[in-house]
């Protein structure tokens, strides 16, 4: 609060002949710290890791509900109206399958390695504060780059070690395609992750200036020099490790991701059914 009513206090000590241009300038950089400043007092105590499709789940599965009883219902549409609302249940019945699938997977992958799971669950930037890691399954029609698993963040403007993404301030995402060596996948991106984060400042001078033609550039992440890539293999290693402690203490291999999908977009169109759990032995 010392600091609002300081920087409220700047605003009104101008003196100079350009008042209003100076007023102006200096009313913008207020605004920009007051910015920085209610981001630190309304930051989260922890972060976690999380399903990227959470933020409309909930609104999904209403808004589904609601199309399919007016579909069922005695509502008088044409056969066009008809159409154009089972187009709007699949899209509805995708987005709430890719969330079980993701949650699942999510699961399964906190169950098989949970201290490399425990670590990025608590991951910090530099400056101690918790980092929300939000990860998606996605169809490969869906896939936001060309490689079958990603890593997004950016600098805060404000902040050079503040990490942000398409979730807000304080977060990284990942989508991985669905493939059956999805665990894998994330363990490698859960590398990247925890060199990047707690050294966003560095790295992102480094990836600017190594990667200019990121788009086209196969080496992205792995070139000489990357210590997000190395982090990436040392955690692939850290994940087969874990994999064989599970399975030594009678873990159960988990069903493949691609039959499980199935399984959930048909309970998702009729929810008396069920599915089963990701841990379900393969027949």
């Amino acid at each position: 609060m010392r600091a609002i009513l300081l920087l409220l206090a700047g605003d009104f000590y101008v003196q100079s002949p350009n008042f209003k241009s100076k007023l102006l300038k200096r009313s913008v950089m207020i605004k920009l710290y007051l910015v920085i400043l209610f981001i630190e007092i309304l930051h989260p105590s922890f972060g976690k890791i999380k399903n990227g499709y959470e933020d409309r789940i909930e609104s999904s599965r209403i808004s589904l509900q609601n199309l399919n009883m007016y579909l069922r219902g005695d509502s008088g549409l044409s056969s066009t109206e008809k159409s154009l609302l089972k187009v709007k249940i699949k899209v509805l019945v995708d987005h709430i399958s890719y969330y079980e699938l993701t949650d699942e997977f999510i699961r399964q992958f906190k169950i098989v390695a949970p201290i490399m799971f425990t670590e990025l669950d608590n991951i910090k930037d530099k400056k101690g504060r918790n980092t929300d890691v939000f990860i998606r399954l996605v169809p490969e029609t869906h896939s936001r780059t060309p490689m079958v698993a990603a890593t997004f963040f950016q600098r805060m403007l404000q902040d050079d070690d503040a990490s942000f993404s398409s979730y807000g301030p304080f977060s990284v995402s990942v989508d991985i395609i669905i493939v059956e060596n999805a665990l894998e996948l994330l363990s490698h991106e859960l590398g990247h992750i925890s060199y990047i984060v707690p050294n966003l400042a560095e790295y992102s001078k480094f990836y600017n200036l190594k990667y200019r033609n990121s788009i086209t550039d196969k080496t992205m992440g792995h070139s000489p020099g990357d210590a997000s890539g190395r982090y990436s293999h040392i955690f692939e290693r850290r994940f087969i490790e874990e994999r064989k402690n599970y399975f030594r203490n009678g873990g159960k291999k988990p069903m493949s991701l691609f039959p499980l999908l199935v399984q959930i977009k048909r309970n998702t169109k009729n929810p008396q059914n069920d599915y089963p759990l990701l841990f379900a032995l393969n027949d």
